[in-house]
């Protein structure tokens, strides 16, 4: 996921005294983490956004990087069994993946001068709970990645599935 802007609208309508009706609509601009890239360039006022900061409202740019270190996917093991028989990705899919797997702390942290970095490294990110940042965790700028992972713990599956060269397809 990267950290972007999120623009919301909102339109109010307004009776006036000669019976037409007037429509306000207000752009607001906030943050948040997204697995998919938030087009910026099709915000209605991307160069004075007003960000809610606090009780207060800061006019800032809002631009989202173009580009990301690496897409958000879902990746799956490869060469498991059950038995003698091979899993097949279509298989192994069906299967959900719940627990959060923690990932080694890493050795030293430092931030990368890009935001998003051009690669995310153990040396420019660093973990948090579950999750694997580019920035601080608890104060996240825009262009920050975060990455998680999780494991599907299933010691037995019971799948209907047949043989095809010694691989259960679904």
């Amino acid at each position: 996921e990267m950290y972007q802007f999120e623009e919301h609208q909102s339109t109010t309508s307004h009776k006036n005294g000669d019976g037409s009706t007037t429509k306000t609509t207000t752009y607001t601009y906030t943050t948040t983490w997204s697995s998919r890239r938030i087009d910026s360039g099709r915000f209605n006022t991307p160069d004075s956004c007003r960000i809610a900061n606090g009780a207060t409202m800061v006019l800032e740019r809002c631009y989202n990087p173009d580009k990301w270190p690496l897409d958000s996917s879902v990746e799956y093991a490869l060469g498991l069994h059950a038995g003698a028989f091979a899993l097949t990705q279509p298989l192994l899919k069906q299967l959900h993946s719940s627990q959060p797997v923690m990932p080694p702390s890493s050795p030293g942290y430092t931030p990368s001068a890009s935001r998003p970095p051009l690669e995310l490294t153990m040396s420019n990110t660093q973990v948090s709970g579950a999750l694997v940042y580019s920035g601080d965790p608890q104060r996240p700028v825009v262009g920050d990645v975060r990455v998680s992972f999780a494991v599907g713990p299933a010691t037995r599956a019971s799948a209907i599935a047949k043989n095809v060269g010694g691989n259960l397809v679904a």
